[in-house]
């Protein structure tokens, strides 16, 4: 009976990672030029965006890009670990995505938070993140049965 609660809760859970994820690709993410840019356009062009005049992008611009890219297959990991059943991986690689999702919202110039040229497709990009974390380290946290759960030392676990 576990075995059917656990696969009901990952497919659930995937899909409404799924579900999330996909739907912010066709939201705006961001104004550029005063035009807003839809997820999927910023997923695919986000590098042009980084160009200097002379069209080589500068190191700590690339570094900023990786940065602000790489939720993307953390997240991707964290549901193939959460498909699999591994909780913590899965919990790890999801914050990880959220953390590293922040990276837009400084504006580095001044070392500061901007949410100014964020836009409704971000929170959902970075909702769908914080959904797999959450999920998965509510399995961690919640987990019986197999070890996961934490007892207390004063307590015995004999009876």
């Amino acid at each position: 009976m576990r075995f059917l609660a656990d696969k009901r809760y990952k497919v659930l859970g995937l899909a409404l990672v799924a579900s999330i994820y996909a739907i912010s690709f066709f939201l705006p993410v961001c104004t550029v030029f005063s035009s807003p840019i839809r997820g999927a356009g910023a997923f695919c062009i986000v590098t042009v965006l980084f160009e200097t005049q002379n069209g080589t992008p500068r190191l700590d611009e690339w570094v900023l890009f990786v940065l602000g890219w790489m939720p993307n297959p953390l997240l991707w990991a964290g549901a193939i670990w959460f498909g699999m059943g591994r909780w913590r991986p899965a919990a790890i690689l999801a914050t990880l995505a959220v953390v590293l999702a922040n990276v837009w919202t400084i504006d580095w110039n001044n070392y500061r938070a901007n949410l100014d040229g964020l836009l409704v497709g971000y929170y959902f990009w970075i909702t769908s993140m914080a959904v797999l974390a959450g999920l998965s380290l509510l399995k961690v946290f919640c987990c019986t049965g197999d070890g996961m759960a934490v007892v207390p030392s004063h307590q015995s676990t004999s009876v």
